[in-house]
């Protein structure tokens, strides 16, 4: 089971992004048409802000947890990564103009977010069964364990092809 302040801290970022997303963003985006029904997006770099803004949360969650923890490697396994993805999202934000994304992008978004979903799917599984194998003795636990292990590959494949196919994507985005 993840900590408290994790899920605690997790919850309050899910809640003031969709926040945000519904006060600030959506009214000062645009709707476009994408196959046959009006969406509502935000402006590129809008999005970009938001995502260094969450990244930044994360930072302060791990920072918190670190504290709680009383672990320096935790800390370092907060900070590095959002760290990273907070400079990297302000550096986007900064050469994006302040443009909505086009129907192809937001086309080619969807596809992205729904091939991400097996390898989610893989993950919680793999989340479950390692849950399961902690509370049970013996062989059981073993052979939760061993799939739990199975599916790490498994795993692995499914992000792999998704990489691959953001970035199939987002070179035909920018050539086209």
């Amino acid at each position: 089971m993840p900590p408290l302040w994790l899920i605690i801290g997790a919850i309050v970022i899910i809640g003031l992004t969709r926040l945000v997303d519904r006060l600030i963003l959506k009214p000062r985006g645009e709707t476009l048409i994408v196959d046959g029904k009006a969406v509502r997006v935000s402006r590129k770099r809008d999005a970009q802000m938001l995502a260094a803004v969450i990244s930044g949360m994360f930072i302060v969650v791990g920072v918190i947890g670190a504290l709680v923890e009383h672990s320096v490697l935790l800390l370092l396994l907060f900070v590095l990564p959002f760290g990273g993805v907070t400079a990297w999202s302000i550096w986007q934000a900064s050469r994006e103009p302040d443009s909505v994304p086009t129907e192809k992008e937001i086309r080619a978004g969807k596809t992205l977010a729904r091939g991400i979903l097996p390898a989610f799917a893989v993950m919680v599984l793999q989340i479950g069964l390692g849950e399961a194998a902690r509370f049970t003795d013996g062989v059981v636990s073993l052979l939760l364990y061993a799939v739990d292990f199975a599916l790490f590959p498994v795993w692995l494949w499914l992000l792999w092809r998704f990489l691959r196919e953001a970035r199939r994507v987002r070179a035909n985005s920018a050539s086209g």
